[in-house]
């Protein structure tokens, strides 16, 4: 008997959605597809549940007849290609024909669709069997809606995450084909909430505004270009306006959204050096060129593209964003840095002041003059001067005073809790106004001085926070925050965690929160980019799960909360520190649990003995 038998059209079917269909977000994707393949100009989109529940997608575009409506959920039946040729050609989203009959397939479907104004045709399916056909009177247009998805395939149904997930996924898909396509009208609803409601556009960059809002538009700088085939158009986000994860990096191809590993490369290249370690810059870039020119059919769910001419792609981009920035980050002089041990580290973000970064012209001429740290453009919040004179902030006067929590941390070694060796130190001076020198009888000490307070304010940052007690401070001037969708969603569903942190938030307006109050150690700095870290650190943790954010905060995430706002609080490199408070910076490490070591895990203090010096000048 043969063991090779063909399947059953149910069972490849339901094969088939499982590369289609991984979660809800790709079932919109692909009805989305299609409302624009059908040349619609507004189009309606409903959740519930994230999607789990239901998902309704309606639109004017042109509509089906009644045998098109029944032949649409066949396997491989589809009015975009029919030969060949036409698969090197490509110029609509979906061509295979294996999105609807493998959504129906493990789902309940309605399909109600018009050519024209009036009488239409109603088709219910279930598990892909049609159910029930008959006329109706509708629009013209198609309105599919989706229930009870993976309901005859409870393995897969068990795989999909919380609703708010799902939702974000859904809403991210939404948001961007809403981009690419300016000129759509665009309604969305979660569980009977409006989430959008997005008017026709003129630009890409009017339809940014208005999802992103005005004063996000600000910061973004146009450029285009074209070689070969190949025409590039965009937009790159300033510096500032730089986020903890990929999530505003949008490309597209022939108006598809797309994941191309080219032209991310192309955009890590440029921007690498010019962005600290862990951020990433916003970018929307669209490309367009021959359908022949890139291939769309190299993916089950048509998410990834591969050019024909790849490095063509990667030059282009690198010269447009190259010559960009070139013409709006000043030049850099580069600082030349002695290799140093290697340490292993969790896989954490790097703070933001490294030594080894390049300083701008202009801060370079600061530190040569010895000038002070002018007021941050357009922020409410002065960024602190410093001067010869200035004291490093003691943890008592950012209210974090007090002996650290030992509950989530293991005793400490006994050559920790030794203050000895910190007590024979004696303040030599301080080079590059970034590292202090001290002396035993027997070794010179080098000392991190951002380092060192990082760690201080870490250990009294995360001791708050596990009791809730965080002192705060209420800004002169409140800063305004202008949200994404998705953002100001999880901004309102945690904004008591928000509060426990430290950050008291008003709502004002559509997708704006307004900043009243800060934690206080976040001194005179701008509350706006610390805010904005913490924000991403919560998202993550909830993506991964690693919180659901429901209560109190788990120890890891007040672990690295702790983290992300120590960095930002401590004393900056290059800046003058006196004798007094080096000495009080060296009181205040002795008392910490672990003062060897800052939060990420690099070296606070490197020692050398008199015969390391004497081997430097060969001397033995």
């Amino acid at each position: 008997m043969s063991r090779i038998r063909i399947l059953p059209e149910t069972l490849a079917n339901q094969i088939a959605a499982g590369e289609v269909v991984q979660r809800p977000a790709s079932i919109v994707k692909e009805l989305v597809e299609n409302s624009l393949d059908a040349g619609a100009q507004s189009i309606w989109i409903s959740l519930e549940h994230g999607g789990k529940s239901m998902i309704l997608v309606r639109d004017d575009g042109q509509g089906m007849i009644e045998e098109d409506a029944l032949l649409a959920f066949e396997r491989h039946a589809t009015s975009k290609i029919g030969e060949l040729d036409d698969l090197m050609a490509i110029n609509s989203f979906g061509f295979r024909g294996e999105a609807l009959p493998s959504i129906a397939s493990i789902a309940q479907v309605r399909l109600v669709t018009a050519v024209t104004d009036g009488e239409g045709t109603e088709v219910i399916l279930e598990g892909g069997r049609v159910r029930n056909v008959k006329p109706i009177g509708c629009p013209r247009g198609t309105e599919i809606q989706i229930k009870r998805l993976f309901y005859n395939t409870p393995a897969r149904r068990k795989f999909m995450k919380s609703t708010f997930t799902e939702y974000n996924h859904c809403l991210h898909m939404i948001t961007k084909f809403a981009l690419v396509q300016p000129r759509v009208a665009w309604h969305f609803e979660h569980d009977g909430k409006t989430v959008h409601h997005i008017p026709p556009a003129g630009s890409i960059r009017e339809r940014i505004g208005q999802i992103y809002g005005e004063a996000y538009i600000q910061g973004l700088l146009d450029f285009q270009g074209e070689k070969d085939d190949f025409k590039v158009s965009g937009m790159l986000g300033n510096l500032f306006l730089s986020r903890s994860d990929r999530n505003q990096q949008y490309f597209y191809v022939n108006q598809r959204p797309v994941y191309n590993l080219t032209m991310r490369n192309a955009l890590t290249a440029v921007t690498k050096n010019v962005l600290p370690k862990g951020k990433y810059p916003v970018i929307f870039i669209c490309i367009e060129c021959a359908p022949g020119s890139v291939d769309v059919n190299v993916h089950p769910a048509k998410t990834e593209v591969r050019f024909r001419e790849e490095w063509t792609v990667y030059d282009l981009l690198v010269a447009i964003l190259s010559q960009l920035l070139s013409k709006h980050v000043p030049k850099t002089t580069p600082y030349v840095t002695i290799p140093s041990p290697s340490f292993s580290s969790p896989s954490v973000s790097e703070p933001e002041d490294r030594l080894d970064q390049q300083l701008p012209e202009h801060d370079l001429q600061q530190f040569q003059s010895g000038a002070n740290t002018p007021r941050v453009a357009g922020s409410s919040v002065a960024v602190q001067t410093e001067s010869e004179t200035a004291v490093i902030p003691d943890a008592a006067l950012l209210g974090v005073s007090g002996p650290s929590s030992l509950e989530e941390l293991t005793p400490p070694p006994s050559w920790q809790k030794n203050t000895e060796f910190f007590s024979s130190l004696r303040f030599i001076g301080q080079v590059f106004r970034s590292f202090l020198l001290f002396e035993t009888a027997t070794e010179l000490v080098m000392l991190d001085q951002h380092a060192a307070h990082e760690r201080i304010l870490f250990e009294k940052i995360r001791d708050k926070l596990e009791k809730q007690t965080v002192p705060i401070q209420h800004l002169l001037v409140p800063e305004t925050i202008d949200f994404s969708p998705a953002e100001f969603a999880f901004v309102r569903e945690n904004a008591e965690v928000l509060a426990a942190v430290g950050f008291s938030l008003d709502q004002f307006g559509r997708n704006t929160y307004i900043i009243r109050a800060v934690p206080a150690w976040i001194g005179q700095q701008d509350p706006r980019p610390v805010f904005l870290d913490i924000l991403d650190e919560l998202r993550n943790r909830l993506s991964s799960g690693g919180d659901n954010l429901e209560g109190r905060l788990s120890v890891a995430a007040r672990q690295e909360l702790a983290k992300i706002m120590a960095c930002k609080a401590a004393i900056k490199v290059h800046r003058n520190i006196n004798s007094i408070e080096a000495q009080d910076l060296i009181r205040q490490l002795a008392e910490t649990m672990v003062p060897f070591t800052c939060p990420h895990g690099r070296p606070i203090i490197i020692t050398f003995t008199f015969h390391d010096l004497a081997r430097f000048f060969k001397r033995c």
